[in-house]
C-alpha cells in the first residue's frame, strides 16, 4: 500500500479505493499517529488499546474517537489535544522543547515522553517521601495509599500553578512550602485533637 498527499489530502493506494480521510480531526488523527512514529495503524492501535478497525473508523472519519481515547492519545503520546480538536498550536510541544542531543541528532518523540515520565516519577516521588517525613515528625502514620494520593494531588496542585519542574531551584522552593504548609496543618491536628485532622 502506498500512501501520499495529493492536493493537501492524505491518499492511500493498493487498496480496492483509495482512502481519503472525510474531517478534518481524521487527518489530523492520522497526522498525529504519524508523528509519533507510527506508520502502522495495527501497532499505534494495540498501545491506545483500541482494535485496529476502530481505529481506521476514526482515521477516516466515519466515526470520532470518545474523550476517553482522545485523553489516551495525550497519555502515550503528549499529543496537544488542542491541536488535535481545533488545528491551532503544534501537534506536540514536547518536541518543541527538545534539544539536539551530544551527538547532535534531535531526540524522538519517544525519547522526549520517556524523560518527561522520568521527571514526574522523580517528582511525585520526593513529594512522597516529603510528606511521609513530616508526618513521622509529628508521629502520624500514613498508608501507603493516603501518602501516594496526597502526593499526586500536590504534585497536580503545582503543575495547575505552573510549575517548572525542570528548573531544580524552584522544585526545592516548592517542596520547602509544601513543608511548611504540612507542618502548620498537623501542628494544628495536634493542638485541635477531637477535629479528626489528625488523620490528614
Amino acid at each position: 500500500m502506498i500512501c501520499r498527499f495529493v492536493n493537501d489530502e492524505l491518499s492511500f493506494y493498493g487498496m480496492a479505493r483509495p482512502f481519503k480521510p472525510r474531517t478534518a480531526l481524521a487527518r489530523r488523527l492520522i497526522e498525529a499517529r504519524e508523528k509519533a512514529g507510527f506508520s502502522s495503524r495495527e501497532d499505534f492501535a494495540a498501545l491506545l488499546g483500541v482494535p485496529t478497525d476502530t481505529l481506521g473508523t476514526y482515521e477516516r472519519g466515519v466515526s470520532e474517537p470518545k474523550t476517553e481515547l482522545l485523553a489516551k492519545y495525550h497519555e502515550v503520546t503528549g499529543l496537544n489535544l488542542t491541536w488535535l480538536i481545533t488545528g491551532i498550536g503544534e501537534p506536540f510541544p514536547l518536541l518543541d522543547r527538545a534539544t539536539p542531543s551530544a551527538s547532535g541528532r534531535s531526540e524522538t518523540l519517544r525519547e522526549v515522553m520517556d524523560q518527561e515520565r522520568s521527571t514526574q516519577e522523580v517528582t511525585v516521588g520526593r513529594i512522597a517521601s516529603l510528606i511521609e517525613a513530616v508526618h513521622e515528625e509529628y508521629r502520624v502514620r500514613l498508608p501507603t495509599e493516603r501518602k501516594v494520593a496526597l502526593a499526586l494531588r500536590s504534585y497536580n496542585r503545582m503543575i495547575a500553578e505552573g510549575a517548572d519542574f525542570g528548573d531544580s531551584a524552584e522544585l526545592v522552593a516548592r517542596l520547602e512550602v509544601l513543608r511548611i504548609r504540612l507542618r502548620k496543618y498537623l501542628s494544628n491536628a495536634v493542638d485541635e485533637p477531637g477535629s479528626g485532622k489528625h488523620s490528614a
